[in-house]
């Protein structure tokens, strides 16, 4: 949860989804109850909405997961798992030379 980057006062949700990550403001009915931007489903409370998205997926185009990401660090995620596959393959072709060599013997 987070502010809205179009309106500033207002909380939003950022859910990642296969295609990618979309912000949903979370906005507040005359009747006191909470909603996503573009969802009918009203609830009593922020931790309700939550809830309820993670059992099912409702109107969103997936269930939400409650895993945490800190979009702050994710480029750093994406430079170790590019350093993980570079390591796998140099090891893979070491691998693979040794194998050779065996061959030439």
């Amino acid at each position: 949860m987070c502010p809205h980057p179009k309106k500033p006062k207002c909380s939003s949700l950022i859910i990642r989804f296969p295609s990618g990550l979309s912000t949903y403001l979370i906005a507040n009915t005359r009747k006191g109850k909470v909603l996503l931007e573009k969802c009918k489903t009203e609830f009593n409370s922020i931790a309700e909405l939550i809830e309820y998205y993670t059992e099912t997926q409702g109107e969103l185009p997936c269930m939400m997961s409650c895993a945490r990401v800190n979009h702050c660090y994710e480029w750093e995620e994406n430079a170790s798992r590019q350093q993980a596959v570079k390591s796998h393959k140099s090891l893979r072709e070491t691998k693979m030379r040794s194998t050779h060599r065996k061959d030439w013997v």
